[in-house]
């Protein structure tokens, strides 16, 4: 049976995320979700995106609905390409930190292997290996 962790974010506001210990960078992944967990999860990323922007998640969702980028979205409420790297890296760098801490927490890996597993994908993340291609932000926005 899969454990799930609940993940709170601090970084613009107060953001909450449900993280899935093998999501983004693991092994399995978010397909293993239930749908239930699912539907949470995209809510909360609306919320969020709602939230990074300044506009309502009515907003958001229009939008997602529209199958428009998230990069186009942040620049058409005044977010540059390099805050939104800035952002986005930094959620990535808490979420693979709380992940981990999880793992660690439930006797899955030693803390060793959560230090250098975050090393690697800290080097990674700074050569430009896990760029996204500029495809959305998670969770349904294309483009």
């Amino acid at each position: 049976m899969k454990k799930y962790a609940i993940i709170t974010l601090v970084g613009i506001g107060a953001l909450s995320l449900v993280g899935l210990a093998s999501a983004h960078g693991g092994f399995g992944g978010f397909h293993d979700a239930t749908p239930e967990e699912q539907a949470q999860h995209q809510q909360e990323m609306f919320e969020e995106k709602a939230e990074f922007l300044g506009i309502t998640v009515e907003e958001v969702k229009d939008v997602w609905v529209e199958n428009k980028s998230f990069k186009d979205l942040a620049e058409e409420n005044g977010i540059s390409e390099e805050e939104l790297k800035t952002h986005m890296q930094e959620q990535h760098k808490v979420r693979a930190q709380e992940r981990m801490q999880n793992l660690v927490t439930e006797g899955i890996i030693t803390q060793d292997q959560a230090d250098q597993r975050l090393a690697t994908m800290r080097e990674r993340m700074e050569s430009g290996e896990l760029h996204r291609g500029g495809k959305g932000f998670h969770c349904g926005f294309g483009k």
